[in-house]
């Protein structure tokens, strides 16, 4: 699932992902993405931080509360950090991953699928 306000990133990383055989569910209105997310109950969220109706970082409390939903990883994929900062084991927190825009497709590729596989054998390829 994503969620990204950009619409032209939202596009763009909808493209990469179903590309890599990923089905996509996506929404450019933070508002919609804990309804979205209850509803799909996708394998992984690619949130954007700074989404203006309602913080990423709003969402991932939210999100953790429900119990349908808590389990979900979300990888927030950001401006505001470098690539170097992005590799800091120290901005990793249980279930939460980061990306630092601009995001090209094969390392958006391989960090979903990296995710995936640490989440287990259900989660993969899905």
């Amino acid at each position: 699932m994503l969620v990204d306000d950009d619409t032209g990133m939202l596009k763009y990383l909808s493209d990469v992902l179903e590309t890599g055989g990923f089905e996509v569910f996506a929404t450019d209105h933070g508002a919609d993405a804990v309804p979205l997310a209850k509803k799909v109950r996708p394998d992984l969220i690619v949130l954007d931080i700074f989404v203006p109706d309602l913080s990423g970082s709003h969402i991932a409390e939210i999100l953790a509360e429900d119990k349908t939903t808590a389990e979900i990883p979300i990888l927030f994929a950001t401006g505001i950090v470098t690539k170097q900062e992005e590799a800091t084991a120290s901005l990793r927190r249980a279930g939460h991953y980061l990306i630092a825009k601009p995001i090209r497709p094969a390392e958006l590729l391989e960090t979903v699928n990296r995710i995936l596989a640490e989440r287990g054998p259900a989660a993969a390829g899905a």
